[in-house]
């Protein structure tokens, strides 16, 4: 113990240093993966291997308007949730709604996908002269089809349309939703 005293700083301070180094440079080399493919320039390219989550903003008369969260797994399925709910005035608006995804073809600027989805809408009022829901038709259904643009590596934008199903007043639409979302892993 009494001979590690007697050496330098200086030296210990450079032995530490240098056996630190070593040992990072070590370890980031052992980390490297030659066999896995290297994705392209957005994380399009890599949906056939690898499970991503999202999360954005999404508005549909389908499957609900508000704060977005979607996982896509490999092969081609995806599942979206979408919530929002506010209150103002006396008045309380709310939506929850979810689609199913399949994409037909995927790559590194898109993807072109098919979809199933439904939702819940719900608008209330304090006043007991208008109780109840407002909405006519708070549940709906239906399919559609939809292509997803990468605007950048992680983020996208996605814009569909579907045959909107309004179960209580048993009318059928076509509408429009889009969506920005923000993908990791």
């Amino acid at each position: 113990m009494q001979s590690l005293m007697n050496i330098p700083r200086f030296t210990l301070a450079t032995l530490t240093s240098l056996l630190l180094f070593l040992a990072l440079t070590v370890s980031l080399r052992a980390q490297i993966d030659t066999t896995e493919r290297v994705p392209g320039t957005t994380v399009g390219s890599d949906f056939y291997n690898n499970t991503y989550f999202a999360i954005g903003l999404h508005a549909s008369l389908l499957s609900g308007s508000g704060l977005a969260g979607r996982v896509s797994f490999p092969k081609g399925f995806a599942l979206q949730t979408t919530a929002f709910i506010i209150s103002l005035g006396g008045i309380t608006h709310f939506n929850v709604g979810g689609e199913g995804q399949y994409a037909f073809t995927q790559g590194d600027g898109g993807r072109l996908y098919g979809l199933v989805g439904g939702g819940y809408y719900l608008s209330t009022s304090d006043d007991s002269a208008k109780s109840g829901n407002r909405i006519k038709s708070p549940v709906h259904l239906g399919l559609g089809v939809g292509y997803e643009w990468f605007t950048s590596r992680n983020f996208a934008f996605d814009l569909s349309g579907a045959f909107t199903w309004f179960i209580a007043e048993k009318k059928v639409a076509p509408l429009p939703s889009f969506g920005f979302h923000y993908y990791f892993r």
